[in-house]
């Protein structure tokens, strides 16, 4: 008996294919930059645009500004996840891939802009940074400390899989998260709030420099949008855990930050379990939020071996061990961070360096006046204080800063 497809072949039918074996066409993100390349003052803004239906596919258009146009914008600091970018968007027109978890975001954000809770224009690495020029890729890795500084706010996403637990709360838990509910129990907040303790988005290593050089920081879960001290009295409620997660970034990042937690010997320490996948960015990831780092050689053609040789003899210059022990027990630290996955570093430490002739803690370049500090991104991040020791010079690593946010928001 003859199949009917072999039928369908003899009587000079060609057989219907299965949809489901036809291969989507293949989208070029890169269309979406064309004769938009970016110079080294510059930054590309998606400007997301309102729709009639929450169905409606996501449209933006890319818009280049530069520093120096003092543009109002917030940036987005989430997860990418493991998924590929395989979501269409339209951008300036075209066909756009971009992951699960930023597609959740964007809609997020579309709600809230048309709701007048949001800027229209965001800073978002996965749009705004052509991800297939590397030069371009490499610039802007310069400057993105600068870019979460200059943002009126960094939106934090924890993801749309929150929206499951806000539906089964009840009013005062969604609209009042500071609201000290009666601990214990199995409520829907505390379950949820276990699950956003171990949200994978605070193991990130770039996060760090996302909330630890943002002026205002605003947290999104599911459907809901929680002020930076707002979300941090709702995870209060049932965690005193200041070792880990929310609470100790807030802690290192936030409220110590002047007093002594941003040198980059005690980001290295206090943050050597984040993760990324460049084993460089252990030392390279925390080098712009570092208060004492600003003359720290950042070269991504340097093999690890050089990497660990510039921190340690940047460690002896600038923040000195006090004992040989402590020099030892640091490179061994850091040698174990680089080493993931890699091997070839010495096994013997290099001899302790001759210790700079330098008085603690006095200001060894200090930003422009207030005439001159807006303009270049590149010149804004030669700026910024320099310090030889940061204990002494808290007060004035936090004047400067504000100084220069309030040039650059034109107040």
């Amino acid at each position: 008996m003859f199949s009917k497809f072999s039928n369908q072949s003899r009587q000079g039918i060609a057989p219907r294919p299965n949809p489901k074996s036809i291969p989507k066409p293949k989208i070029d993100n890169t269309l979406s930059y064309r004769g938009r390349r970016l110079d080294n003052d510059s930054l590309r803004l998606i400007e997301i645009q309102p729709a009639a239906h929450e169905s409606d596919p996501v449209v933006g258009k890319l818009v280049e500004v530069t520093f120096g146009s003092r543009p109002k914008f917030e940036a987005l600091s989430y997860t990418w996840g493991t998924e590929k970018a395989n979501v269409p968007i339209i951008l300036n027109g075209f066909p756009f891939e971009v992951g699960k978890n930023l597609l959740d975001a964007l809609l997020f954000l579309r709600r809230q802009i048309m709701s007048g809770k949001a800027c229209q224009l965001f800073w978002i690495d996965a749009i705004c940074i052509n991800q297939s020029d590397l030069k371009e890729k490499s610039r802007q890795l310069l400057i993105m400390d600068q870019i979460y500084f200059r943002a009126s706010t960094v939106v934090v996403w924890l993801g749309s899989k929150y929206a499951e637990y806000q539906r089964g709360m009840k009013s005062d838990e969604r609209n009042k998260p500071e609201k000290l509910l009666p601990k214990g129990g199995n409520s829907t907040q505390q379950n949820m709030v276990r699950h956003l303790l171990t949200d994978p988005y605070w193991d990130r290593l770039w996060i760090l420099q996302e909330i630890g050089r943002a002026m205002k920081l605003r947290v999104c879960l599911g459907n809901e949008s929680y002020s930076w001290d707002d979300f941090m009295n709702l995870v209060a409620m049932y965690s005193s855990d200041r070792t880990t997660g929310p609470l100790k970034l807030d802690k290192l990042l936030r409220q110590e930050k002047y007093a002594g937690s941003c040198t980059l010997k005690r980001l290295i320490q206090d943050h050597r379990e984040a993760k990324c996948a460049e084993p460089r960015d252990k030392v390279y990831g925390l080098v712009k939020l570092a208060l004492d780092a600003g003359e720290f050689p950042i070269d991504y053609s340097k093999s690890i071996d050089e990497v660990w040789k510039d921190t340690m003899e940047f460690m002896n210059k600038w923040d000195p061990f006090k004992e040989k022990s402590q020099m030892v027990s640091f490179g061994a630290l850091l040698k174990s961070l680089l080493m993931a996955n890699h091997s070839g570093l010495p096994s013997q430490l290099s001899k302790e360096h001759e210790k700079a002739d330098a008085s603690p803690g006095y200001i060894t370049r200090v930003g422009p006046s207030p005439n001159n500090a807006v303009p270049r991104s590149g010149e804004a991040t030669e700026r910024r204080v320099v310090t030889q020791r940061p204990g002494p010079t808290a007060t004035s690593h936090r004047q400067i800063s504000t100084r220069l946010a309030s040039v650059i928001r034109g107040k």
